[in-house]
């Protein structure tokens, strides 16, 4: 994922499954990059908050974090549906004026049999068709709803930039 900090290009890209995530950010123009790996189920959290910090100590980045925009007016109903990766399925549903997000994984992913699949969390959009996710320890994570030419949403892309393939068009 491409991404401007303070005038600074990044490149990063970040990922997790049963556990396990890694987090690759690169400064270009800085020369200069970070690596994470975690084995805990925290790992999204701590690897979001040590890169903020390595960015801000060492570059003197601190972008000011995305707010949603509550008075936006938007017809979530745009954004119902089914979203498929290989790994994971996400559900789109309206519910009291909210709209939340319903993750499943999918048959071949291990996970820690005890784990369940999560609650709904809420999209909150700071952006037309950029969101961030109520996530407690995640709140600048964002993703994004891509459209086609004809304005139609085909994918979104989700918090840790997997892309995810509408399938009820």
């Amino acid at each position: 994922m491409f991404s401007n900090s303070n005038g600074v290009e990044k490149m990063s890209h970040a990922g997790g499954v049963n556990g396990h995530r890694a987090l690759l950010s690169l400064y270009p123009e800085l020369g200069a990059g970070i690596a994470l790996v975690s084995n805990s189920y925290r790992g999204k959290q701590w690897s979001n908050l040590v890169e903020k910090e390595f960015a801000k100590l060492f570059f003197g980045l601190n972008p000011p974090p995305k707010v949603p925009n509550e008075k936006m007016e938007m017809d979530l109903q745009e954004y119902v549906g089914e979203y498929k990766s290989k790994l994971v399925h996400l559900h789109l549903v309206v519910e009291n004026d909210k709209l939340l997000v319903f993750s499943k994984m999918q048959k071949g992913v291990h996970k820690n049999p005890s784990q369940s699949d999560p609650p709904g969390q809420r999209i909150r959009f700071y952006e037309k068709d950029k969101y961030l996710v109520d996530i407690p320890g995640c709140e600048d994570d964002n993703g994004q709803f891509l459209r086609n030419h004809s304005g139609e949403i085909i994918y979104l892309r989700g918090t840790g930039s997997r892309l995810y393939v509408r399938s009820n068009l």
